[in-house]
């Protein structure tokens, strides 16, 4: 881990026990942002401080596995990051000018009103439509699973501003007719709803519902019609950056089952690191995190160096399928090794398992990458 890294999140390391027990009463543990902020996570894709070299997504996803391996797999300073990376592209001057310099300091969050109940992942069939009125936009619709809206400054929210009937009769491409807009979450005509749902740290879910909530054209990111390749733009970026994270915490769970196994004796003077049920899904897990590691490496390097959108999707999506996958399987492992003690919350393993268990749907089912695959890489027939 870099030196500023360390430094910076030292207080979330010795803070762990009070910092889960503050989540798990479902408040927002400010310490672990102020944290993430300190070690500059939040500005490195973007404009750097004179005299500084930059650090780009290479340094935003050491931080985030670095907080992973703190204990802690939070998603929502990913999204910030990600959501930033789209305005940094597509916003308007203004809009980068008044925004990014907060986000850069840890002052401003990003949530996303992307998901609906009926539509789900098809973001393409969206409820949620914005219609023009003078230099404002009036949105109306509903969003699912918004993840810190209650702590966040701004939405990103995907709307409809060309019905996609029309689309489709015009012969344009379905991603036609999308727009994306940042929306204050004080803005009149929201209203929100806890969601009694597991699965997140550091912040919750909600239902967002959106009643002709009057938007300026200038909050517009990317051209009107045109949203979605504003919002694509992020969804690499936000894959590598939460593999990163799973692959820190995949490491917490691995580090705290071998430190017991090595420590643990139950029949005689062995321990039980040297029983082959416990030694082997271990060094398992072990390899796989490897194999993870670099697939994030190569996803960065594509992402930063410009390759073409597709070899970079294919990374990213690979990086966050495979860290999914072993990560669930580091989660069990440490339950399995330290057995009573995985279930007891101060060890903060138990904790790990909803937030692993739920990437494997999140912010993309490993099912829909097999779908991408198959077809952008092996050339196989739509699903």
């Amino acid at each position: 881990m870099r030196p500023e890294l360390r430094e910076a999140l030292r207080p979330v390391y010795e803070d762990r026990g009070r910092l889960w027990a503050q989540m798990s009463r479902g408040e927002f543990a400010e310490p672990i942002w102020t944290a993430l902020a300190c070690a500059g996570a939040f500005r490195a894709i973007l404009d750097e401080a004179p005299g500084e070299e930059p650090r780009g997504l290479a340094y935003a996803a050491l931080a985030m596995r670095a907080l992973g391996e703190a204990g802690f797999l939070a998603l929502f300073p990913a999204l910030t990051i990600a959501g930033s990376a789209c305005i940094l592209r597509h916003g308007s001057p203004a809009l980068r000018a008044e925004l990014l310099p907060e986000v850069a300091a840890g002052a401003r969050r990003i949530c996303f009103g992307v998901t609906e109940s009926r539509a789900g992942f098809n973001v393409l069939e969206t409820d949620t439509v914005a219609r023009a009125d003078g230099e404002e936009y009036l949105l109306s619709g509903e969003k699912s699973y918004v993840s810190g809206f209650d702590v966040a400054h701004e939405m990103l929210v995907i709307a409809r501003t060309r019905p996609l009937e029309e689309v489709v009769r015009a012969g344009l491409p379905r991603t036609a007719g999308i727009s994306l807009f940042l929306v204050p979450t004080g803005s009149d005509g929201l209203e929100s709803e806890l969601l009694p749902v597991r699965g997140e740290c550091l912040v919750h879910p909600h239902r967002v519902a959106m009643h002709d909530v009057r938007v300026p054209r200038e909050r517009l990111v990317g051209a009107p019609d045109q949203g979605f390749a504003a919002l694509a733009s992020g969804f690499n970026l936000e894959r590598i950056l939460i593999a990163s994270a799973m692959l820190g915490a995949a490491h917490h769970c691995l580090a705290a089952a071998v430190e017991r196994a090595r420590g643990r004796k139950v029949f005689g003077d062995r321990p039980i690191g040297s029983y082959q049920a416990i030694q082997h899904p271990l060094a398992d897990v072990r390899i796989r995190l490897e194999a993870v590691e670099l697939l994030i490496d190569k996803a960065v390097r594509a992402f930063s160096e410009g390759a073409p959108v597709k070899e970079t999707e294919f990374l990213a999506n690979s990086a966050k399928y495979l860290a999914s996958d072993v990560g669930l399987a580091a989660v069990d492992c440490a339950i399995q090794t330290l057995g009573g003690l995985g279930f007891d919350e101060r060890h903060g393993i138990i904790q790990m398992w909803d937030a692993m268990r739920l990437l494997k749907l999140s912010p993309i089912s490993n099912e829909l990458i097999l779908n991408r695959v198959g077809e952008q890489m092996l050339s196989l027939p739509r699903t």
